[in-house]
């Protein structure tokens, strides 16, 4: 009697080819997704253009002949380089400061005593290297200078002078003001002589307080 041997193939485990196909395909997901930003990886926020903040720039008023600075703040975030420019007085593209001002845009600054009184607006701008903008703006005002006021005039006193003028005669007085004075042009002061005004000249002065008529 012949005693024979069969060979059965073994069948797949359905579970042992589940796992196999699902490691198959998460390998492929894996090749064909994209990495993260590290800002995505870690959660922060992604920057998403140039900004100053919560930054801002004060109304400005200043005073003529009085010396005055003010530095604007800088941006943060956007793409390099981040350029800044500072435009007005309005809607003007250029820069037109009054005079007696300065534009440092190293330093970010607007410096200088203000020569007379002025008002308008400006805007502060950065530009970062996408084309993206922030901007700030600001009214600058400066108003003029308290003017002097006089406070006493002197007329010449002589020996034996009893108060009166003979016509004709000249007369110097020196008319003394609260502060420095610097008499330019042909001023005149109106003076009451006896009813009459007359228009007089000021023939000079440099020195502080007082004016020579």
């Amino acid at each position: 009697m012949k005693l024979r041997i069969h060979r059965h193939r073994a069948l797949a485990c359905p579970r042992a080819a589940f796992l196999r196909a699902f490691l198959a395909v998460a390998a492929a997901v894996a090749l064909l997704t994209p990495a993260l930003p590290a800002a995505a990886q870690s959660g922060a926020p992604a920057v998403t253009g140039v900004s100053f903040g919560t930054a801002t720039v004060a109304d400005q008023h200043w005073t003529a002949g009085t010396a005055a600075s003010l530095q604007l703040p800088a941006a943060t975030g956007g793409a390099a380089p981040v350029l800044y420019a500072l435009t007005g007085p309005g809607e003007a593209t250029t820069l037109s400061l009054p005079k007696g001002l300065n534009w440092n845009p190293a330093a970010r600054t607007i410096s200088g005593a203000p020569r007379a009184a002025a008002a308008a607006s400006y805007t502060w701008w950065a530009i970062d290297g996408d084309g993206d903008t922030a901007r700030l703006s600001f009214d600058l005002t400066v108003a003029a200078a308290n003017a002097p006021k006089p406070t006493g005039l002197t007329l010449p006193t002589e020996t034996g002078f009893d108060g009166d003028y003979a016509a004709g005669e000249r007369i110097t007085a020196v008319i003394r003001f609260d502060q420095r004075v610097r008499v330019t042009g042909a001023p005149q002061l109106a003076i009451d002589v006896g009813g009459n005004v007359r228009q007089v000249p000021c023939h000079s002065s440099c020195r502080s307080g007082r004016v020579n008529v």
